[in-house]
């Protein structure tokens, strides 16, 4: 992981812990291994989640059959960064569910 540091950095600052000092790095590999499985296998959309996923392809093709070339080109460009920002934003989720976890484990 790019910004293990840094994100071991802004959990402890969130939750007030020494996370920092006390983790094991050598689980990261796991743990993001895990989350890949996750996002791959083991989410199971729901209904609502469908009900959006449908209503989302009727507005993206409405936008899509009013947009020249120029326009599709960037309105692309700007999901693919949507795309991976939301990707960056649900692995530090997942990593800091694994890290708060840990931390009430350590606490019993």
């Amino acid at each position: 992981m790019k910004n293990e540091e840094e994100l071991l950095k802004n959990f402890d600052n969130i939750v007030g812990t020494n996370k920092i000092k006390r983790i094991d790095r050598k689980k990261f590999p796991l743990i993001l291994k895990l989350y890949e499985c996750f996002k791959e296998d083991m989410f199971v959309e729901t209904k609502e989640y469908k009900e959006l996923k449908q209503e989302k392809q009727k507005i993206l093709e409405k936008i899509n059959e009013s947009f020249n070339s120029n326009e599709k080109q960037l309105f692309e460009n700007y999901w693919d960064i949507e795309s991976k920002l939301s990707s960056i934003v649900e692995e530090e989720i997942f990593i800091f569910a694994y890290l708060l976890r840990d931390e009430i484990e350590s606490e019993k």
